[in-house]
């Protein structure tokens, strides 16, 4: 829903419902329920879905039909709330990590008797999240001289471990590195790719000149750009003043925009264009001149930003903890500046096959990551879980 559009609505006193109880679109004759800790905004006023492809109001709604169609009456709960519920509940699906999981804990317990409980894992297990991050935090104070306040409590304190060694399933996006920072927990782990926008179409045909987009670099995330690592990537093109940097934000924080804000007036060749929607006219412009999407991250997971530049034929320039799925990234080998710049330098004289061939390679790779690959993925997993528990 339009954010706009949302604060004019709150203005007047029309808010979103913040809980659904026993929704049913299927109609079906069940006196099962399921509770799902997610998101309820796309459930519209009046019942209007507002579900697009790409988002995560799309992802809830598609567990919530998925949910249905097996057989459950299904209670959604705002990932942003915390409540009293009623009833008893057969299953339980949450988010479990990062701030908008923080209350993952207490639904758990709230629903603890429900034979079935799946936690939602869209990144790496809280342990490694929290460490990677502290990390970055304390690398970036020790490197600038300055304390920013970012800590590591915006990912919730939850006993991460135990919690999903609890659980039936944990559901979640990413390859390697996210699978490996659950090598403590032995509970049985179902990979659901990101669903990214159906609608983007590839820019091979537009692109005229390989040689000079191979110095012209995008980063493009929600929010979070310390944990992107755009920090290193900023001070790193600052250095580089013969390639460009083109960032495109979605929800920027105001203390890492007025730090850098200097820096940016300094370096013409550091471009910030603002928010930008994924499938715009202007984001294709981008694609058309720049070779490559690039992120720092410290842990992630196929993140939506990185996976639907890449379906425009964007090359990946990014660290192992970013954990896409193209075998052939160009890697970031370490959280520093030196690092990216080193990766800067060696992805600008990749001669012009070599572009096209990784540019194909990194299109490919995004076709997992359609709408539908991530429904199918979603209601198999849940099949197999429930019926493992009859």
């Amino acid at each position: 829903m339009n954010t706009l559009f949302k604060r004019l609505l709150s203005f007047v006193g029309i808010k979103p419902k913040n809980v659904i109880y026993d929704y049913n679109p299927c109609k079906i004759l069940t006196t099962k329920r399921a509770l799902l800790y997610f998101k309820t905004s796309w459930y519209g006023f009046n019942g209007k879905i507002n579900a697009p492809d790409g988002s995560t109001n799309f992802e809830s709604y598609r567990t919530v039909i998925a949910l249905n169609k097996l057989g459950y009456l299904v209670t959604i709960v705002n990932r942003d709330i915390k409540i009293k519920l009623k009833g008893k509940f057969d299953l339980y699906y949450g988010l479990a990590i990062g701030g908008s999981g923080r209350y993952f804990e207490y639904y758990y317990r709230l629903v603890e008797n429900a034979p079935i409980k799946i936690a939602l894992s869209p990144g790496a297990s809280q342990h490694v999240t929290i460490k990677n991050y502290q990390d970055r935090v304390t690398s970036f104070e020790k490197r600038n001289n300055i304390v920013v306040g970012e800590s590591i409590k915006r990912f919730g304190n939850v006993s991460f471990n135990k919690l999903m060694n609890e659980t039936n399933a944990i559901f979640y996006h990413g390859h390697d590195f996210t699978l490996s920072s659950y090598s403590n927990v032995n509970t049985k782990k179902y990979k659901i790719p990101s669903p990214i926008k159906n609608n983007i179409i590839p820019v091979f045909k537009e692109i005229q000149n390989d040689h000079l987009r191979t110095k012209k670099f995008f980063f493009y995330s929600g929010s979070g750009l310390l944990h992107k690592g755009l920090d290193l990537i900023i001070e790193a093109f600052a250095d580089l003043p013969d390639f460009e940097l083109y960032i495109a934000v979605l929800t920027p924080e105001l203390w890492f925009t007025k730090y850098y804000k200097d820096i940016l007036a300094k370096s013409p060749n550091i471009n910030w264009l603002g928010s930008m929607e994924s499938d715009s006219k202007r984001m294709r412009k981008i694609a058309m001149k720049c070779a490559f999407v690039i992120s720092a991250s410290c842990s992630d997971a196929d993140p939506v930003s990185i996976i639907e530049c890449m379906r425009y034929g964007m090359i990946p320039v990014v660290t192992r903890e970013t954990d896409i799925s193209i075998k052939n990234q160009l890697e970031i080998k370490n959280p520093n500046v030196e690092s990216v710049k080193q990766s800067i330098l060696f992805s600008s004289k990749l001669n012009s096959n070599e572009v096209i061939k990784l540019a194909v390679e990194s299109y490919l790779a995004s076709l997992n990551n359609y709408s539908d690959c991530y429904g199918k993925a979603l209601e198999k997993s849940l099949v197999e879980v429930i019926n493992n528990k009859h």
